[in-house]
């Protein structure tokens, strides 16, 4: 049976992205992780004196590897698929984020 057959990270059939839902999945997981890329970022930024090219590495490397452990878990449970195109897009929608808000300047409380 093909239902029992379950595989992880499956590439993407394009000729299946055009429905809305598949169109509302790519949107989810490209802006998902985008705040807790953004937290994780901020919070490395405090506690470290590290460059923000390390840090932004750090975070999408902490992205890359929580996204792959889903997709590795939902392979596991029947009514989920494990997709490609989910693990690529929390990855790079940390990417997008960092860049765009690293464009601000932090500000620093004083008193």
């Amino acid at each position: 049976m093909h239902i029992l057959q379950k595989e992880i990270l499956v590439t993407p059939r394009w000729d299946n992205m055009r429905n809305s839902s598949s169109v509302q999945d790519i949107i989810i997981n490209f802006l998902g992780f985008i705040p807790f890329a953004l937290a994780l970022n901020a919070v490395l930024m405090y506690a470290s004196r590290w460059s923000a090219k390390k840090r932004a590495l750090l975070t999408l490397l902490i992205c890359f590897t929580i996204s792959l452990t889903i997709e590795v878990i939902q392979s596991q449970i029947p009514s989920r698929s494990s997709q490609l195109i989910d693990l690529i897009l929390n990855t790079i929608g940390p990417g997008v984020g960092l860049l765009v808000f690293g464009r601000f300047p932090a500000r620093r409380h004083t008193r």
